[in-house]
């Protein structure tokens, strides 16, 4: 090919190019040049705030009758097409007419259009159809749109499969919709902001419940499920905050982030029995939920899968399952090292079982109405934001064998009045362990200690850093099993302590006889003598 015939084939490519780039305004409507006979309906292209950096994105507003041809220098072209998004959340749209020529209106074409009353398709159009008011293909097999001011009860023809992406989004009256047998699809968003409908009956047949789905209905009080549903997406009931009961069918294997978060009024989730994972914040401040079965199927539960929920008491595990394990309504892994969830409406007091060498992240998280928590001498680790807004906790005995508190661990627990640390060798902390309010009140350590403290990074930022001492132990020295005196019971209990063949109801704080963190012989000596009175 020669030189000449290159910068042709180039130019014309070049022109092809500018040609399909340009975009114009007729009559009020922006258009882009899709071919050399065709173009695309498309938003007013968007400008930017006076000196800022955001955009503005420009909508259609009033009436919008989109015509068949349109004429532009000096060349007329066929209306199409209207680009994705042209017309989604345009609060001022009142109406738009679709003529034959447009065959492509792009994902959720109304989505998000409050004031959208009409939608008006040209009889002869071989692609789309208004049936009731109501955007439907040709077919009659796919509901595409629904006008935002759509109220009342919908029924849709028996001959639809698939109800689109956003078909409903933000028809905040419709009270109720007939979904027919036929339909084995609702597409994401799809009845996202109906805030009157009350109920859903999803037929069988469709496999999922897609990403926020029925988010922000929150009239919703009741939702039949198929057991044909293997997954509950992202959002999917985001703020349904009227919804109390959800029966999950048992082919549910997957629950995914924030799916339920505020449903306030939920008190009781049916679990499937074939659950295997549940993600961030699947239940999020579903505040009146009392409790939750883990099935033994499940082998995934985010840490913070229930937070919020301030009046769960109990987390329940299903024998057989081969990652998790519940005591007393409190979550630990399966061999029974890593306490993994404390429900928040724990009440009381609290002692943490002596198999446990982690606390986990979130691990007591937002346990508000706990009073009193004693920690294992197992326990090594303490994970981020563990005991976050534990807003009752006055006081905290740190075990002597701790190594390592991770970020934001005693965050928003406004009325600790002292840490106890027994650890003779300086843990582990980072500068985020601890937050001001933590700093302002007394770090009392071993005293044989009290140099690695005051010197040790992060942890001299205490104002107040000084020995343990009786007067700062909560309860009576030498009651080593925690039942209000000493006696040759508590004798027995710390022996059976140091040669490891019982820890379970050990309060190793008042065991402790001369505040250096080990359980010793001189400890058992010191109790001794306090039964007999010396």
């Amino acid at each position: 090919m020669t030189k000449a015939r290159i910068l042709t084939a180039l130019i014309a490519i070049l022109t092809f190019m500018s040609s399909e780039a340009t975009t114009f305004e007729a009559d009020g409507i922006w258009y882009t040049i899709t071919s050399e006979q065709t173009v695309c309906l498309v938003i007013e292209p968007s400008g930017s705030g006076s000196g800022a950096s955001f955009v503005i994105r420009k909508t259609y507003e009033g009436d919008i009758v989109i015509p068949e041809t349109v004429t532009y220098g000096g060349t007329t072209y066929t209306v199409t097409a209207v680009e994705d998004g042209t017309f989604k959340e345009s609060p001022k749209l009142t109406s738009v007419f679709i003529p034959a020529t447009v065959t492509a209106l792009g994902e959720s074409p109304f989505s998000a259009c409050s004031k959208l009353n009409t939608i008006t398709v040209a009889p002869e159009n071989p692609a789309y159809t208004i049936v009731d008011g109501v955007l439907y293909d040709k077919a009659v097999t796919t509901l595409l749109a629904c006008p935002g001011t759509k109220a009342g009860a919908i029924a849709i023809p028996s001959t639809v499969t698939t109800i689109a992406t956003a078909a409903f989004h933000g028809c905040a009256s419709i009270t109720s919709v007939d979904i027919p047998q036929a339909v084995n699809e609702i597409g994401a968003r799809a009845f996202y902001g109906c805030k009157k409908l009350t109920s859903v009956v999803v037929p069988e047949g469709v496999p999922c419940v897609k990403d926020s789905v029925f988010y922000s209905c929150s009239s919703m009080t009741s939702v039949t499920l198929p057991q044909t549903i293997t997954s509950i997406g992202v959002n999917a009931f985001y703020h349904c905050n009227l919804l109390k009961t959800v029966t999950l069918p048992d082919a549910v294997e997957e629950i995914h982030e924030r799916a339920f978060n505020l449903c306030y009024s939920m008190t009781t989730v049916t679990t499937p029995a074939n659950l295997k994972r549940i993600d961030y914040r699947a239940f999020d401040n579903c505040s009146k939920l009392k409790g939750f079965n883990i099935p033994a199927s499940l082998t995934l539960l985010d840490s913070l899968a229930f937070c919020g929920c301030s009046e769960m008491r109990r987390i329940d595990v299903a024998e057989g399952n081969a990652v998790y394990s519940s005591i007393d309504g409190v979550l630990f892994n399966k061999d029974m090292t890593t306490l993994l969830c404390c429900p928040a409406g724990k009440i009381g007091d609290y002692v943490v079982p002596e198999s446990v060498t982690t606390i986990g992240d979130y691990g007591f998280y937002y346990c508000r109405l706990l009073q009193s928590l004693t920690l294992p001498l197992s326990l090594k680790a303490i994970g981020n934001h563990a005991f976050r807004f534990c807003s009752a906790l006055k006081t905290i005995a740190l075990p002597p064998n701790l190594e390592t508190i991770a970020h934001d661990a005693f965050s928003q627990c406004p009325n600790i009045k002292s840490f106890l640390c027994y650890a003779p060798s300086v843990p582990d902390i980072v500068s985020s362990t601890f937050n001001a309010n933590n700093y302002n009140v007394p770090l009392y350590v071993p005293y044989a200690a009290l140099d690695g403290y005051q010197n040790a990074t992060y942890w001299r930022n205490f104002a107040n850093i000084l020995p343990i001492s009786s007067e700062v132990v909560a309860g009576i020295l030498g009651d080593a099993n925690g039942d209000g005196e000493v006696t040759i019971t508590d004798v027995t209990v710390t022996v059976n302590a140091i040669i490891k063949q019982e820890h379970n109801q050990f309060k190793w704080q008042l065991a402790d006889m001369n505040f250096d963190g080990a359980i010793t012989i001189a400890d058992i000596t010191c109790i001794v003598s306090a039964v007999m009175g010396e």
